[in-house]
């Protein structure tokens, strides 16, 4: 299929999507005090490579605790375009996350799980974890490193977000809203640590509200990035050079 095609299909599929998305708690989900575990996903390239590793962590909450990490490696089967990231990720993700569950005590469960990329703070209101929260039906959580680009004014584009972040971030905590000219709420730009002056972007999945996901990202966060996703990455890439060098002592050893 021409990537033509593939965009036509799969703007198709996020419109659909988006529809399914609920920017509101489930009944077991009242406040923060409710969430027992959490998990976090995050996938990781292979330099040079079509492969990427999924990595699945889930903690115990509040104390942020590891009870579990999977990692799986695989091939990626359609190339990256930007805005359609779900659809290069979702099945490794997908594998990982559902081998942790079925590898886990039937009464451990992620109440909530953070995913490395966007929810609805996209042009089609429907990102990663947007995608992956309805696919699954569970309770997620979106987290990125860069503001995506959503044509809604010019009060969202990335160029006015980051001026804005330099005299209303000042300490860790503070965040605005990300509003577009429609009145639409995206998410949200936090400062999550002292340390950086560069945001973090927080916005809904599915089956919560932008203000439970922020008091819930401000628990989890120690560094830049919340714990989940953060030692998804940390666990996936110890794994790539784990990998590599188990490689090059294979090489070693055969000359």
């Amino acid at each position: 299929m021409s990537e033509n095609h593939l965009v036509k299909a799969w703007t198709t599929a996020q419109s659909y999507i988006a529809t399914k998305v609920e920017e509101t708690l489930p009944p077991n989900l009242s406040s923060i005090s409710d969430v027992k575990y959490i998990g976090g996903l995050d996938l990781s390239f292979i330099k040079g490579t079509d492969e990427a590793v999924a990595c699945f962590v889930l903690l115990s909450f509040p104390s942020l605790d590891i009870i579990r990490t999977e990692c799986i490696k695989g091939k990626m089967s359609v190339s990256y375009i930007p805005g359609y990231l779900a659809f290069r990720e979702m099945s490794l993700l997908t594998t990982v996350y559902q081998y942790a569950l079925d590898h886990l005590p039937a009464t451990v469960y992620p109440d909530v799980v953070f995913i490395d990329g966007n929810g609805i703070l996209h042009p089609r209101f429907a990102g990663l974890a947007s995608h992956f929260g309805v696919l699954h039906n569970i309770p997620t959580i979106g987290v990125s490193k860069k503001c995506c680009l959503i044509d809604d004014g010019p009060n969202i584009n990335r160029s006015a977000v980051r001026e804005k972040a330099k005299t209303v971030l000042l300490k860790q905590g503070d965040y605005f809203e990300l509003v577009g000219d429609s009145g639409k709420v995206y998410g949200a730009a936090v400062r999550s640590c002292d340390d950086t002056t560069a945001p973090i972007y927080v916005s809904v999945g599915h089956k919560v509200t932008l203000s439970f996901a922020l008091e819930l990202t401000k628990a989890c966060t120690k560094c830049r990035v919340p714990q989940p996703t953060r030692l998804a990455d940390i666990w996936g890439r110890d794994k790539i050079r784990r990998d590599e060098n188990r490689k090059m002592l294979r090489g070693n050893t055969s000359n």
